[in-house]
């Protein structure tokens, strides 16, 4: 199995600071940037789209956690 690397650029690394953080806005940006690619990930494991949801949702908030 291959594993993709990102590149985060310094702004992106604050985002996530501050997330970590509890800050609210920062949790939303990074939500909305990578929810429809971890969406789109869930559905590969989980066919059911609403467990699909329920999955990546539950992935975030261990994330925010």
């Amino acid at each position: 199995m291959k594993v993709k690397i990102i590149s985060l650029l310094q702004n992106e690394k604050s985002e996530i600071r501050k997330a970590a953080e509890g800050h609210r806005e920062s949790q939303k940006g990074i939500y909305e940037r990578y929810a429809p690619g971890m969406l789109a990930l869930c559905q590969r494991y989980v066919k059911d789209a609403h467990y699909a949801e329920d999955v990546m949702i539950d992935g975030f908030v261990k994330v925010f956690r």
